[in-house]
C-alpha cells in the first residue's frame, strides 16, 4: 500500500496549500512564523467514488473553521492508493512507527532461529527439527520486509534493518551436561516459542477483525499462519527435549512454568509512542492493521492459560526415564 502526501509549500515557513493530482489549489492558510503549529484533520473512510468529492468538502469546511486562526495549518490530508481513507499526518506517522517497531522486531527474529537450529544440532535432534527452524529463520525475513515495506510506505521514505550491536557477543553457549543443556533449550523453547509465538499468532488474528487496507491484513494474514507454525515447532522442540532428558528437563519446564504465570502482560505501545498514538485517529490505526489496545491485554492472559494448561498435559505423560550420559559437544 503505497500512501501519498498532497500538501506543498507555496511560500517559505508561513503558508502552505493542498492540491490533489494537480487540481487548483484550495484552502492556503497563513501561519504565524512565532508560534508552532498543529495539523488536526478527521480521518474518514469512503468509497472510492466519492474521495474528491470528500476533500473538497472536507478543506471548505476546514477553511471556513480554522482559517483564520494563527499558527493552524487545516489543509493537510493524505489518500490510500485505493482511494477507500483519508488519513491526517498523526495518523500516518503512527503507522509508520508502529509497523518500523514491528519490523525490528520481526527482523531481530531471525538470528533466533538461527540460535535455535544450531542448539538443535549441538543436541542431535531429528532433522525435521533443524529444518522447520531454520524455515522459521525464511518466515522472519519475509515478515520483516512485509513491515519495513508498510513502515516506509506509511513514512514516504525508504525504511530498513539498523545494525543490532547486542549481536556482536554471539550467540550463547549450551550447558556441557546433556541433561542441562536439554533443559535450557526446552526451557527456552517454552517461554519464546509455544507461549510467545502463540500470542504472537493470536494478536494477528485479533487485528485482522478489524484491519480492511489490503497490504496490512495479507501481512497480518500471512504472520498469523507462520507464527502459530513457529509455536507448533516449539512444543515438538519441548517433546524431544522430554525424551532424550526425562525427569531433569521436566523439572526445568515446571520452574519456567511458574516464571510464566507471572510474567507482566506487555504494554501495547512504547513508551515513546504513547504522545504519537494519542494523536492519531483509533478507526484508521485498526483499518490499517494496528489493533484495539485492549486486544494485547486479553490475548496475552488467553494465551498463557492455554500454554500452561497444554504444556501441564504433556509433563503428565512425560518419561521418566534415566538420562544419557552424552555430553553435548562445545563449538
Amino acid at each position: 500500500m503505497k500512501v501519498k502526501s498532497h500538501i506543498r509549500r507555496r511560500r517559505p515557513l508561513n503558508s502552505f496549500a493542498l492540491s490533489r493530482h494537480g487540481a487548483q489549489e484550495v484552502a492556503v492558510t497563513t501561519l504565524a512564523p512565532t508560534v508552532g503549529h498543529l495539523v488536526r484533520i478527521n480521518p474518514l473512510t469512503v468509497e472510492p467514488s466519492k474521495t474528491d468529492k470528500l476533500l473538497q468538502v472536507s478543506l471548505s469546511r476546514d477553511g471556513e473553521c480554522h482559517a483564520p486562526v494563527a499558527g493552524v495549518q487545516s489543509a493537510n490530508l493524505h489518500v490510500t492508493r485505493d482511494g477507500r481513507h483519508v488519513a491526517n499526518c498523526a495518523t500516518r506517522r503512527a503507522l509508520a512507527e508502529l509497523w518500523l517497531r514491528d519490523a525490528e522486531a520481526e527482523y531481530a527474529s531471525v538470528p533466533a532461529f538461527g540460535q535455535v537450529a544450531w542448539q538443535l544440532a549441538a543436541l542431535g535432534s531429528p532433522a525435521s527439527l533443524l529444518a522447520r527452524a531454520n524455515r522459521g529463520a525464511l518466515d522472519e525475513i519475509d515478515h520483516a520486509e512485509r513491515c519495513y515495506a508498510l513502515a516506509s510506505a506509511y513514512a514516504g521514505r525508504a525504511l530498513g534493518p539498523a545494525p543490532m550491536r547486542r549481536l556482536s557477543r554471539g550467540m550463547g553457549k549450551l550447558p556441557r551436561s546433556r541433561a542441562k543443556a536439554l533443559s535450557v533449550v526446552a526451557g527456552e523453547a517454552l517461554v519464546g516459542g509455544a507461549f510467545l509465538e502463540s500470542y504472537n499468532a493470536a494478536l494477528a488474528h485479533a487485528w485482522l477483525e478489524d484491519a480492511t487496507e489490503a497490504a496490512s491484513r495479507e501481512a497480518l494474514t500471512r504472520m498469523a499462519v507462520d507464527e502459530a507454525s513457529h509455536a507448533e515447532l516449539a512444543w515438538d522442540i519441548i517433546a524431544f527435549c522430554i525424551d532424550s532428558g526425562g525427569e531433569p528437563v521436566v523439572r526445568r519446564l515446571r520452574g519456567v512454568a511458574r516464571l510464566v504465570a507471572v510474567l507482566p502482560t506487555p504494554a501495547a505501545y512504547r513508551h515513546e509512542h504513547l504522545a504519537l498514538v494519542a494523536l492519531a485517529d483509533p478507526h484508521a490505526l485498526r483499518a490499517h492493521g494496528r489493533g484495539r489496545p485492549e486486544a494485547w491485554a486479553l490475548t496475552y492472559a488467553s494465551c498463557r492459560n492455554e500454554t500452561l494448561t497444554r504444556l501441564e498435559r504433556l509433563l503428565a505423560g512425560a518419561p521418566r526415564k534415566p538420562i544419557s550420559s552424552i555430553e553435548v559437544t562445545p563449538s
